[in-house]
């Protein structure tokens, strides 16, 4: 009797110390973002990244200044966000699919994305659609084979010009 009690009293501490772990998991992995309005989101939603799951919302709830979405992210995502990453809610209408968050890392600068971080998230996933393609022009422009096939037709048109 004495030994189912000691088995007893084992099983009751693990189970404690691996219910506090999850719940330290999910609490250092857990950020809030705030936006205007939830689009139809709801707890259990995906998080994507470059069309990868990173993560899922746990809750909403209303508050003073809009709607806080509380996400829970994978296991080391977090180190590849900034302070500056950009979340929008994609309501799926154009592919008849459930509302998601979609995340963009955020350009270079940002301060690392701290635990338990709030954030402004963006209210319209048309803009935060098109917030790249200037990076995307920038790059296209100075993309060194572009850079030297612009040279070679100048060379070619100096010579039949000078002609």
């Amino acid at each position: 009797m004495k030994k189912l009690g000691i088995a007893a009293l084992c099983l009751v501490i693990i189970a404690v110390v691996v219910v506090s772990v999850w719940f330290g998991y999910k609490q250092h992995n857990s950020i809030t973002i705030v936006f205007a309005e939830a689009y139809g989101i709801s707890s259990g939603a995906s998080v994507l990244m470059n069309g990868v799951v990173i993560g899922n919302v746990k809750n909403i709830k209303l508050a003073s200044d809009g709607v806080e979405v509380i996400i829970v992210l994978n296991q080391n995502v977090r180190e590849y966000l900034t302070t500056n990453a950009l979340f929008a809610i994609d309501p799926g209408v154009d592919n008849g699919s459930l509302p998601v968050v979609r995340v963009k890392a955020g350009q270079a600068g940002g301060a690392p994305l701290a635990q338990n971080a709030r954030l402004k998230g963006m209210n319209s996933f048309v803009l935060w659609q098109v917030t790249d393609i200037p990076q995307k022009i920038n790059d296209f422009i100075n993309d060194p084979h572009l850079q030297n096939s612009l040279q070679q037709i100048e060379k070619l048109t100096k010579g039949t010009v000078d002609e």
